[in-house]
């Protein structure tokens, strides 16, 4: 059962096939889709993800290679982010320890 309106998690993608339509999957305990809104620091894989649009088997994965292609720049940046806040997190510890 999905918690969220199904039109609110589908996003568009140009790509090489035109535009995709995709959203995270919403099976899952969590569901994609929920950690997506919900959890700060969750880090995407790419089976969380289907692509809507009607397109051939190989047309699909082409399309779902590319969507997550574009997506690598952000989920680099997130894990980046998320390893300095785990630093910070560990050298304050560390000076209250010491301190």
């Amino acid at each position: 059962m999905d918690i969220y309106p199904k039109a609110l998690l589908v996003f568009s993608e140009e790509t090489e096939q035109g535009t995709v339509e995709w959203r995270w999957k919403t099976e899952g305990d969590p569901s994609p889709s929920y950690k997506s809104l919900n959890y700060s620091w969750w880090t995407p894989k790419k089976s969380d993800f289907e692509i809507l649009t009607k397109l051939d088997t190989k047309n699909k994965q082409e399309a779902r290679d590319e969507v997550w292609a574009n997506m690598q720049e952000e989920i680099e940046y997130f894990k980046k982010l998320k390893a300095a806040k785990y630093k910070l997190q560990r050298d304050s510890k560390r000076e209250v320890k010491n301190g």
